[in-house]
């Protein structure tokens, strides 16, 4: 599957499900450099520098639509 065939998929993504997917793939990629079974836990820090504060970040993962990551990860076969 090409980047334009998920580029639509992506976008359609609440804010804060597209930032925890990009997330998720820096540190895949960091798992696959290193070797580690484990994947790293995924947290917001202050120096992320979101721009939204806790209650948008709230409201936003109370909103309707998009598909969970984990919908998204087994579509591309992943575990």
């Amino acid at each position: 599957m090409s980047y334009t065939e998920l580029l639509p998929t992506i976008q359609s993504l609440p804010r804060p499900l597209q930032w925890q997917l990009f997330q998720f793939l820096s540190a895949e990629l960091a798992r696959g450099e290193s070797g580690s079974a484990e994947p790293e836990p995924i947290v917001l820090r202050a120096e992320d520098q979101c721009p939204y504060g806790t209650q948008e970040l709230a409201a936003m993962r109370a909103e309707e639509g998009g598909r969970p990551l984990t919908d998204i990860r087994q579509g591309l076969g992943w575990k």
